[in-house]
C-alpha cells in the first residue's frame, strides 16, 4: 500500500491523534486463534479505492481527502498501545511480539476539515455488547450517546452508536465474527455529513 489522496488538497499526513476516533478496542485481551477463526489477509488500495476481501467491503476515497500510509498506521497503533499499556500490558506485549498486527485497516481523513474515517479489524473474542457498553462507560461524561440503526455493508451487519461533542458527531459501527471483532468509525461536523461518508463504503463483489 502507499500514500494516496483525492483532490488538490496538499494536506499534511494524517496525525497521530485524530479528534474522537476510539483506541479503547485495543484493551480487550487478545486471544489465540482456532480452527474456527477465519484467515486472516488486510486489504490494499488500488488508485483511490481501497479493498478489503476479508470485510467484504470497498471503500473509495473522497475528493479533498487524504488516506493514511502504512507507517502512519503503525504509527497510531503504536500510540493507541502506549496510551493502553498501563490498563492491558498483555496487549502491548502482543504487538511487540507479533501476536498482534493489523489493528487500523484503514484511516482517512478529510484536508483541513473534520472529516475522518478509520476501519480497524482485530483477533479478539468480546461480544460488540460488552464493546458497545464500554464506549457507553468512557464517553458518559463528556458526549450524548445514542443508539443507530443497523448498519450492512459487504453483507455484514453492524450496530451502531453515535455520539456528539464539542460540535462534532462520531458514528461506531462494530460487528464480531470468527474470532475477529471489526470497526467502522466515522467523524464529521453533521449527521448529513456522516451519512454521505457512509455512502462512499460499499459492498465488494470480486469479478467471476
Amino acid at each position: 500500500m502507499r500514500f494516496f489522496k483525492a483532490g488538490k488538497s496538499k494536506s499534511p499526513v494524517i496525525p497521530v491523534a485524530v479528534g474522537l476516533l476510539m483506541v479503547i478496542v485495543i484493551v480487550f485481551t487478545m486471544t489465540s486463534g482456532n480452527g474456527n477463526d477465519k484467515d486472516y489477509t488486510p486489504g490494499a488500495w488500488e488508485g483511490n479505492v481501497y479493498t478489503s476481501a476479508f470485510l467484504k467491503l470497498q471503500f473509495t476515497l473522497p475528493e479533498g481527502w487524504t488516506a493514511a500510509t502504512p507507517e502512519e498506521l503503525d504509527a497510531m497503533m503504536r500510540q493507541a498501545l502506549e496510551q493502553s499499556r498501563a490498563d492491558d500490558p498483555a496487549t502491548a506485549k502482543g504487538y511487540e511480539n507479533g501476536t498482534v498486527k493489523n489493528a487500523y485497516e484503514l484511516m482517512a481523513q478529510e484536508d483541513g476539515g473534520g472529516g475522518v474515517a478509520a476501519v480497524m479489524s482485530q483477533k479478539m473474542r468480546v461480544s460488540v455488547d460488552s464493546y458497545m457498553d464500554l464506549v457507553r462507560q468512557q464517553y458518559a461524561e463528556t458526549a450524548v450517546i445514542n443508539e443507530l440503526p443497523g448498519w450492512t455493508v459487504g453483507g455484514i451487519p453492524y450496530q451502531g452508536l453515535k455520539l456528539e461533542t464539542e460540535g462534532k458527531v462520531q458514528y461506531i459501527y462494530a460487528h464480531y465474527e470468527e474470532g475477529y471483532f471489526t470497526t467502522i468509525q466515522m467523524t464529521g461536523l453533521s449527521d448529513g455529513a456522516l451519512e454521505d461518508l457512509k455512502r462512499c463504503f460499499v459492498d465488494y463483489l470480486p469479478e467471476a
